[in-house]
Order: structure tokens, then sequence, then C-alpha cells
């Protein structure tokens, strides 16, 4: 494997990597969270297990955000409260925040007015939105309820059970809106192996690595097809056969050290030799 440019990792740790490796079935679920956005048909949640990929999703459809979308990103802080929620959210868009909760409500409100009025739509996004506490999640969605008509959007990622949590939350609250669910699929055995070599490409290297048709079987077998799983797994690869490497050249350079200290030992052995054996060398 040869590498055109070492400073670029091809398996980096979790929120150091921006490359998004598409398949058929991903671009059909970023063009439906794309829909729901447009029909304000939200809560939409994106679930799957850790490392499947949802954050890696969710950056790309930001990346692809229509020109109309104001996106707000808020942190899953499990120690937010119902209060908590709006200060963020009033912080982020600079609204009052040093005020009763329902003065902020009321300057979001008028604030989704005025993006309404421009025809744009307000997206609230959570990434890993499971762990937020219940009071967070029923204060989200009782938010986006209440401001529907306003075009307020609500979108998040996170594990399956999030799904139950967000309908029963829903269901206390009467609410007659759906909750929309997208669930990221792993990725196949054929997949994995052009996921790895798109990795290596993306980073600037040539060459499968040690990555031979039995290793890319056993990493989609033990990562399950999750990217994230692949990522850890490919590196550790890649780290044994640098050291591999590390140590042959090591040994390369000890052999042609001895070579090179032998063959002057065998020279100066000579020269000794010839000196006491050549002929005058009893006057």
């Amino acid at each position: 494997m040869q590498s055109r440019d070492t400073r670029r990792e091809p398996f980096p740790s979790r929120g150091l990597d921006n490359y998004f490796f598409t398949t058929p079935a991903l671009r059909l679920r970023l063009d439906l969270v794309q829909e729901y956005i447009r029909r304000n048909e939200t809560p939409a949640l994106i679930l799957g297990e850790s490392g499947v990929g949802k954050s890696t999703l969710l950056n790309q459809l930001v990346c692809r955000s229509d020109h109309n979308w104001r996106i707000v990103r808020m942190p899953a802080v499990h120690s937010f409260t119902a209060d908590d929620v709006i200060t963020f959210l009033n912080a982020e868009l600079r609204l009052p925040t040093r005020v009763p909760t329902q003065e902020m409500l009321k300057s979001f409100g008028s604030w989704l007015d005025r993006l309404t009025t421009r025809g744009q739509v307000a997206v609230i996004i959570v990434d890993d939105a499971h762990n937020l506490c219940d009071e967070s999640l029923a204060k989200l969605v009782t938010l986006r309820e209440e401001m529907q008509s306003k075009n307020l959007c609500l979108l998040m990622t996170g594990e399956p059970e999030l799904r139950t949590r967000m309908s029963g939350l829903a269901g206390t609250k009467e609410s007659k809106t759906p909750v929309h669910t997208v669930n990221i699929p792993s990725l196949d055995q054929r997949e994995v192996a052009s996921y790895i070599d798109m990795r290596l490409y993306h980073a600037g290297m040539e060459g499968r690595g040690p990555f031979s048709r039995t290793s890319i079987d056993d990493i989609a077998r033990s990562s399950r097809g999750h990217p994230g799983k692949i990522n850890t797994m490919a590196n550790g690869l890649l780290r044994g056969e640098r050291k591999r490497a590390q140590w042959q050249r090591t040994a390369q350079r000890m052999q042609q050290n001895i070579r090179h200290w032998l063959t002057l030992t065998v020279v100066t052995v000579t020269v000794a030799l010839g000196s006491i054996v050549s002929p005058g060398s009893g006057r």
C-alpha cells in the first residue's frame, strides 16, 4: 500500500471526519428526510444502532439543506430541563434569555413569524437525542406542535428506543401528528469492501493494504456493517501493518549495518594478515 498523502487518516475517529459513503439506500433516506422537512411533516427521527452512520447522514443532510432552511443545532444534554431547551434556543438565535419563560416563548414565536413571512423554515436538529431526558423531549414535541403553523420542524437522530419514547410522549399529549422514522441500514459485504476501498482512496492511498478478501469478510461480519465499527477494525489492521513495516525497515537497517561492519572487519583482518606474511616482513 502506497500513500500519496500520509497526513490524512483513512479511518479517523468519530468527530474528525467529513467523508460520506453513499449508497442507493442512503440516498433514498436523505431524499425522504428532506421531503418531510419541505412538507413540514415532522418530528422526524433518524434511527440506528451506535456506529451505523446516523450523525454522518445528518451532517450530509445539513450540507444539502435548502437555502430557505434556518438550522438550529441543539446538543443532547441529559441535564437539560424544559426551560433549558427554550433558553438554549433563544441564546442560539440571540433572542432574550433573561426574561420569564413565557416571554422567551413569545420572542421565539415572533422570530418564527418573521421566518414564515420570508418563506423560510426553522429546523431544530438534535443529534443523539436518546441522551435527552423525557422532560426535554416532551418540550421539543410540545414546542413543535404549538408552532407547527409557523414552519417549525424537528429532526433528531437516536438509537432505536427513541422511537418508543417519542411515541409515548406524543401520545400523552394526545398528538395527532405522527412521528416519522427513517432507519439507517447496515452495509452489506460488497458495500463494506467498497467502503474500505473508497476510504483508502479518499485518504490518498493506493492499494488495499492488509485488507484481503478474508479480512474484509471478517470486518463485515464482526462490524455488522456499521461504518463506525468498520473504521475501528480497519484502523487496527492498518496500525498492525505499519508496525510490521516499521519492524521490517528496522531489521533491514540492522542487516545492512551488520553486513557493513562484517565487510570492514574482513578487510581489516585481511590487510593485517597480508602485512604479516608479506615478503620482507622479517627483515
